[in-house]
């Protein structure tokens, strides 16, 4: 196996993790949680499995940069491939898309996910179970983050197909 198909074979694997592990909290976690727990012990271990998810996240989504890059940089005829409008408007949308991914990430990981932890904690100390208007709006944004992060996946995915068909 040379440097390029390690490249490529690291790309798709952590690709492969990070949707498939969106699509499993999605599908599988939350409803599972949702229908087993109260509200306060649903927020307590989507808390618990958002800071584990956001450790293994965060790693891939390191490794699909690095290898993203290697891949386009050990393309044997990578001159001739970005001359191809149909290769670099692939590739040029494709890394706007994972930046945009990267940040909305970034503001679940770093924003959304801490005001959400700190409120279920608050409700915790005070007894009060009873979700209120802001944690609502904090759940659905948390939820509207984590489904653009995947339909963004799911884009890069295919833009990375129309690349590899050039």
């Amino acid at each position: 196996m040379n440097l390029s198909m390690l490249s490529n074979y690291l790309h798709v694997l952590a690709m492969s993790v990070w949707v498939g592990g969106m699509f499993y909290i999605m599908l599988v976690e939350v409803p599972v949680l949702r229908s087993n727990l109260g509200a306060l012990d649903f927020s307590k271990n989507m808390t618990l499995l958002g800071k584990r998810f956001q450790k293994v996240g965060w790693i891939l989504l390191m490794l699909l940069l690095i290898t993203g890059l290697s891949n386009i940089m050990l393309e044997d005829s990578i001159a001739d491939m970005m001359k191809d409008k149909n290769y670099s408007m692939s590739i040029a949308v494709k890394m706007i898309l994972f930046m945009l991914m990267v940040i909305n990430t970034a503001i679940h990981t770093f924003y959304l996910g801490p005001k959400m932890s700190s409120f279920a904690e608050k409700t915790s100390e005070e007894g009060n179970d009873d979700m209120n208007a802001e944690y609502a709006k904090l759940k659905k944004r948390s939820m509207i983050s984590s489904g653009f992060s995947l339909l963004l996946s799911l884009v890069i995915i295919y833009y990375g197909l129309i690349a590899s068909r050039v």
